[in-house]
């Protein structure tokens, strides 16, 4: 029994925004293509049984299962991306057990977002789980318990009013450019990369009053699909090459990017060039991790640069959600919590499978009795009576144990009563 509470052991190792800057956060970001197989080698460690890596613009997080394995695993992962594993020693939180759902949990649920209430989140540890699952990195255990966090954001997002009052890192943007330029009906904006978060960043453009808008992708064809969302319709949308991405940096007030590069996409020498031939003001938000505009540019005249962690600090007035709202969200988790306990209570307890094999042998007994001593026609009703009563009590005395989950003299008593030892 104490070897298979060693493997039940779960791990968490990661970094987020509360306290690791986007500089060391870009350093251990996994791109969506290379998870797979990172995570696959992850898995092979000594020790580890199974594994989940989710990789955000606002956290790097392995979640593991296994027997040991957690140090083992910090240096493969330092391996895979390329640092020092003191980069991540010094950086990095490590949980383990009951501490990595309670942390799940509240991810999930938006509560250790830069955005309280954002929904990406959900989704983005949705798409993680699945990666994993498909790679044959998931088992018993990291199943259930990233079905049971998915089931908790979905309970945030129903039974609370917290995502009303959500915020998107790139509507944070949009109020950076809003208050730069003022009126956004006047502004030209340039969109660089035509994933989620820049089709998200576009939507709020719109909402904001942006009425000329245009759209650059390495992959021409994403740009031009994104440019027909009916969302736009009202909008004056264009696309260009990525071939025309320096040339465009000139033609624009307002710049936003999100791309899934390795290396900044946007350099200082190519913002230079392109203020020569630029009055106003250029508002530069830097939504990708790692970052694509380089650092640099932001030290030049008339150009202002945002990243991740200048948003962080701008969404303060967010996190000043209604008191309500948020004690509703944190009861839900930890109700949630502590029915996740339980369960994992009631998962290594031999009681259950105890008092089923008595019921099992009790009918056993008395149906090899009715056999006897009846003729087959009552035999066979006479059991199928027996096993409705034995069904019925059998699921009273479960129903008892698992409702006192954890409590030494209810289970005492169930014991006492069937005489388990």
């Amino acid at each position: 029994m104490a070897e298979e509470r060693i493997q039940r052991t779960l791990f968490c190792l990661g970094v987020d925004h509360h306290n690791t800057p986007v500089a060391v956060r870009e350093r251990l970001s996994v791109s969506d293509t290379a998870v797979p197989g990172v995570v696959q080698r992850l898995r092979q460690v000594p020790g580890i049984d199974e594994c989940v890596l989710l990789s955000t613009c606002n956290r790097v997080e392995v979640y593991a299962a296994g027997c040991k394995g957690l140090h083992a695993l910090r240096d493969t992962f330092a391996e895979e991306v390329g640092v020092d594993p003191a980069l991540i020693s010094e950086h990095a939180y490590e949980m383990h057990d009951e501490v990595v759902a309670r942390h799940l949990f509240r991810v999930v649920a938006s509560l250790e977002s830069m955005v309280i209430g954002e929904y990406q989140i959900q989704h983005q540890i949705k798409n993680a789980y699945e990666v994993a699952r498909r790679s044959g990195c998931t088992g018993m255990h990291l199943d259930a318990l990233f079905q049971y966090a998915l089931n908790v954001g979905k309970a945030v997002r129903t039974h609370t009013s917290i995502g009303e009052r959500k915020v998107s890192v790139a509507s944070v943007g949009v109020d950076l450019a809003r208050h730069i330029h003022g009126d956004l009906s006047k502004a030209r904006m340039l969109v660089v990369g035509a994933g989620e978060i820049a089709e998200l960043a576009t939507v709020h453009l719109v909402s904001a009053g942006v009425r000329r808008i245009t759209l650059i992708n390495r992959t021409h064809e994403r740009a031009l699909n994104l440019a027909k969302d009916g969302r736009f319709a009202a909008v004056d949308v264009h696309t260009v090459p990525w071939s025309q991405l320096a040339h465009a940096l000139s033609q624009h007030d307002i710049v936003v990017t999100s791309t899934a590069a390795e290396r900044p996409v946007i350099t200082t020498a190519e913002v230079r060039e392109a203020r020569r031939r630029c009055l106003g003001p250029l508002v530069i938000i830097d939504l990708a991790v790692p970052r694509d505009v380089a650092a640099e540019v932001g030290e030049l005249a008339d150009v202002y640069r945002y990243d991740l962690d200048h948003l962080d600090h701008m969404v303060a007035a967010n996190r000043d959600v209604r008191e309500d709202e948020l004690q509703a969200v944190e009861a839900l988790v930890a109700e949630h919590l502590v029915q996740w306990q339980q369960r994992q209570t009631w998962n290594a307890s031999d009681l259950p499978a105890a008092v089923s094999q008595w019921f099992a042998e009790v009918l056993a007994e008395e149906t090899q009795v009715l056999q006897q001593r009846l003729d087959p026609e009552a035999a066979a009703e006479a059991r199928r009576s027996v096993h409705r009563l034995a069904g019925k009590l059998r699921h009273r005395c479960l129903q008892m144990a698992r409702s006192h989950v954890g409590d030494p003299e209810r289970e005492a008593l169930i014991r006492q009563l069937l005489d388990l030892e």
